[in-house]
């Protein structure tokens, strides 16, 4: 029995869907970030406003509230958008070379680090800095909390 066509032709790759995927992904977690930027850079100067001073930063996301929250909860899940691009380029088809596979291993574990810590950085001005905020230019705050506020923040800042 004779071989028919069909049996040299590959199975199809699901390497341009894959690549696809991660180019639309790339795209969209560009323009999240882009929208992210726009929102803290129009509220609190963003991102000149995390190098300065406890005080003025306090003022600076007591007088925009909603911008902190919704630009930071933007900046997030740009921030957040990285490991399943880092999925779906790990997901590629991978030759026989182990040293490749490796390659493709440890870069996606670096891709989870850095979601991981960039998550924790941002989180901090999400819920940490407003309430930092809030106690420090409370109008019944003690000098004593005042002070621990900004030492606080000083340590988040660190």
């Amino acid at each position: 029995m004779k071989p028919s066509v069909s049996s040299f032709v590959p199975a199809p790759s699901p390497a341009p869907a894959l690549f696809a995927a991660a180019g639309f992904l790339l795209l969209f977690r560009e323009t999240v970030f882009y929208v992210g930027f726009y929102i803290l850079g129009s509220s609190i100067e963003w991102p000149q406003s995390p190098g300065l001073g406890a005080e003025e930063t306090f003022r600076l996301i007591t007088a925009h509230p909603g911008a902190v929250f919704s630009g930071y909860t933007v900046y997030l899940l740009s921030g957040v958008l990285f490991l399943p691009i880092a999925l779906a380029l790990r997901a590629l088809p991978r030759d026989a070379d182990p040293l490749n596979k490796l390659a493709l291993d440890v870069a996606f574990a670096f891709a989870g680090l850095s979601v991981a810590f960039r998550a924790m950085g941002i989180l901090r001005w999400l819920f940490a800095m407003p309430a930092l905020a809030q106690n420090h230019l409370a109008t019944d705050a003690s000098p004593a909390l005042r002070e621990a506020a900004v030492l606080q923040f000083q340590v988040l800042e660190a």
